[in-house]
């Protein structure tokens, strides 16, 4: 496995050696350019993989050509930059695009079940002993726990059973007011997420 930082060897790409024989640096530059880009953004891991793995290979097959020393100097710290913030990044946007998808849902056991999902692919990063430092993951997964403890809670105040709004996660009432002071004041102080740089 590669470690976290490096840049992978070309063969750990799905497509080593594919554009052995390009010798367009243009079009390579281009290729690596929109897949640096979309890889650490996507909410799809699907497709943050696919375009990671043809950054490698674009960055590869770059190295190969004879570049000026400044944009062989740049890309290469653009693929390390990218390299490192990978394995995080890539298992943040899926939880925070699972997040999304449970707020969409009305019906409590779906939106628990997406949830959940979410919290899954948030412990999996933490169980890889290279990223289990990662302060990101450790915070956002406290944040999903949270919520899915907080979409379980019964509340009931003066009488009345809270209903949840699946767009806030949070309890809307019958008379207007759409968070209990004591739950308000719990979310308020919750560890805000961290952007990553």
């Amino acid at each position: 496995m590669t470690a976290p930082g490096a840049i992978p060897e070309r063969s750990t790409s799905r497509y080593p050696g594919h554009y052995a024989r390009t010798m367009d640096p243009q079009r390579l530059l281009e290729m690596f350019t929109d897949s640096q880009r979309i890889a650490p953004t996507s909410k799809n891991p699907e497709t943050a993989q696919r375009r990671f793995d043809l950054a490698v290979e674009a960055y590869h097959q770059l190295s190969s050509l004879t570049l000026p020393g400044d944009i062989r100097a740049s890309v290469r710290g653009v693929m390390a930059t990218v390299a490192e913030r990978f394995p995080v990044q890539v298992r943040l946007n899926e939880a925070m695009g699972l997040c999304a998808r449970a707020t969409k849902l009305k019906n409590l056991q779906r939106r628990l079940e997406w949830l959940d999902r979410a919290r899954a692919v948030l412990a999996d990063g933490l169980a890889d002993p290279a990223l289990a430092g990662a302060s990101s993951l450790h915070e956002m997964h406290e944040q999903v726990v949270w919520e899915i403890a907080r979409a379980e809670m019964p509340v009931v105040i003066g009488g009345r059973a809270g209903v949840r709004d699946s767009r806030y996660a949070c309890c809307k009432y019958s008379n207007g007011r759409t968070q209990h002071p004591v739950i308000r004041s719990v979310s308020r102080a919750l560890p805000k997420r961290r952007a990553q740089r």
